[in-house]
Formats: C-alpha cells, sequence, structure tokens
C-alpha cells in the first residue's frame, strides 16, 4: 500500500468517523470491497436512509441561490460559481447561500480567500463529504448506496477519479499508488 492508498483510507476513518486497521485496509481491493467494508462498520438498526445525498445537496443550494436571487436555470451542477455570483462580495453571498441550504459555511482559506472559484458540482461534493449528516434524514441510518456515494466522492477528490467501476482494483487498474 503506497501513500495515496493511505491517503484514501485516512479520509475515509474521517468522513465515516470509523477506524480501518491495517489488516482490513490491505484487504481491501475493489471500491465494492471497500463500501462493503465501510457499511458493515457504520450500518445501524435504524431504517435505512435511501435518498441521494448529491441531490439533496444541490437541490437545497438551487433553493438558496433561489432565495439570493440567482434564476433556478442558471443554477447546475457544472456552473462556475463565480458566473452565479460576480462581484466583490461572492464569498459572503456564497457563505449565506451555504446557510440558506441548511449547511456549514463553507471554511475560511488564508487571507480571507473561500471556495469560490470551483463549479456548484464542487460545493456538492465537499457536502456529500464534509456534511454528510446533516444531509441524511433524521432518525435514519445509513444506506449501502449512501456509503458508496461517499467512498466515491472521496475518491474523486483524492485522486480526481470520476468514471471507474465498482469492481475496478484500486491499485491494478486505477493505477492509485503508482
Amino acid at each position: 500500500m503506497g501513500l495515496d492508498s493511505v491517503e484514501l483510507i485516512l479520509a475515509w476513518e474521517e468522513t465515516f468517523g470509523i477506524p480501518i486497521t491495517d489488516a482490513e485496509a490491505e484487504a481491501m481491493f475493489t471500491t465494492r470491497q471497500i463500501v462493503d467494508r465501510i457499511f458493515q462498520k457504520v450500518r445501524s438498526n435504524l431504517p435505512e436512509d435511501q435518498g441521494c445525498l448529491s441531490m439533496r445537496a444541490f437541490f437545497r443550494l438551487r433553493k438558496a441561490f433561489e432565495e439570493k436571487g440567482i434564476p433556478r436555470h442558471k443554477v447546475r451542477p457544472e456552473v462556475k460559481v463565480s458566473s452565479l455570483l460576480p462581484g466583490r462580495r461572492r464569498r459572503d453571498v456564497l457563505s449565506e447561500v451555504s446557510q440558506r441550504a441548511g449547511l456549514q459555511p463553507l471554511p475560511k482559506m488564508p487571507f480571507g480567500l473561500q471556495f469560490t472559484f470551483g463549479r456548484v458540482r464542487d460545493i456538492v461534493t465537499d457536502a456529500v463529504i464534509q456534511q454528510h449528516q446533516i444531509l441524511r434524514l433524521a432518525g435514519h441510518g445509513w444506506s449501502r448506496s449512501q456509503v458508496r456515494e461517499v467512498v466515491r466522492a472521496v475518491m474523486f477528490t483524492q485522486l480526481l477519479l470520476r468514471k471507474f467501476s465498482d469492481d475496478a482494483e484500486i491499485v491494478k487498474d486505477l493505477g492509485v499508488d503508482k
């Protein structure tokens, strides 16, 4: 296991709030195996929430952008935030939009910068990874599909992998650690 794999394991541990032992990590070769192992750890007796976290995050953000005067048809996953919020107060407005969407404001970056240069899709992905507890239904547990969604979102942000099979081997087929 190389450093890229280690970073993925650490990101999953942090995101899900679970430990993954070295032995478990060494036995997980495919995304499907990773999802299955994590799901075993986070599964509960609560009814499973079957909703799509990305859709929930996007719909919340779109509604919040609408409330700030941005036309609904302009808010699309591929749209740059800067085209929706031109101007010098962009980071403040984006923070307001995040809060209106029921999400935590985006973290401040050094020198007063904030995430305003990406796309709506990037904000959604960040919410799925960092704020899944807000997006999941109260009184419900994880579903396997939600665990899969978060595992894949972490892989995308860590490795910029978007389209890959759940049966692809992380090292052999996806080229992690090479």
